[in-house]
């Protein structure tokens, strides 16, 4: 019953914060609102993504990773068509539902059991190994894809270098430099949370591609 209770709730919540956007249009409900909702839907992300961390750890990085994926999906929305009430109920409902279906799976996992008492010590031997040959093998590859799409933020840069005095970076900077400066940032958070690390070294380089866009000459601060 406390399952189809909250499930039922984080529905009230989404349907507020639709009514507000569409009808009520008030400042003050949306502040609440949109408080709650991420509060609240922020966490449940950090819960399905990152199981490993406490739940402190859990609500930081679910908040985060909620908002850069509206950022993310946002842009990509308004770069192919736009953002109007529309097409901002329609995001805001598609990612509210797939957390929703994701963390109702893991509770029914949670609750559940798969296996039989005697079977527990072989399927976690199994899992232990499998989860060692992962981590390690996921390892490469985010590291891997980070210097790729690194490096292609940084060429993008160097060949929208301008002696031009603009107002702004993002009139000579492709919109492609914000998704692949996004998906380099992604890569390296997962690395930051996986244990025993040594990605903090790119941590530096990573805020070079940042650093480099104060070459384009412009008339007030770009960021």
């Amino acid at each position: 019953m406390n399952k189809f209770i909250k499930i039922f709730l984080f529905f009230l919540l989404i349907l507020a914060i639709l009514l507000n956007i569409n009808w009520i249009a008030s400042a003050i409900a949306g502040l609440i609102l949109g408080l709650l909702y991420f509060l609240i839907f922020g966490f449940s992300l950090g819960k399905i993504i990152f199981k490993a961390q406490n739940i402190g750890w859990q609500l930081i990085f679910g908040m985060l990773s909620l908002i850069s994926a509206y950022s993310f999906l946002g842009a990509i929305v308004y770069y192919f068509y736009q953002l109007n009430q529309l097409s901002v109920s329609l995001l805001f409902s598609a990612i509210s539902i797939v957390i929703l279906i994701f963390d109702s799976k893991l509770q029914n996992s949670k609750c559940l059991p798969l296996f039989k008492p005697w079977q527990e010590s072989r399927i976690q031997n199994l899992f232990c190994n499998l989860k060692s040959i992962t981590r390690n093998l996921s390892s490469i590859i985010l590291k891997i894809s980070y210097l790729i799409l690194f490096a292609t933020a940084i060429y993008i840069l160097f060949t929208c270098q301008t002696i031009d005095a603009i107002r702004s970076p993002w009139q000579v900077i492709p919109p492609a430099f914000l998704i692949i400066y996004f998906l380099a940032t992604l890569n390296l958070l997962l690395l930051l949370l996986k244990p025993k690390t040594t990605s903090y070294n790119l941590i530096q380089p990573h805020k070079t591609s940042y650093n480099l866009i104060q070459p384009h000459k412009t008339s007030y601060n770009p960021i």
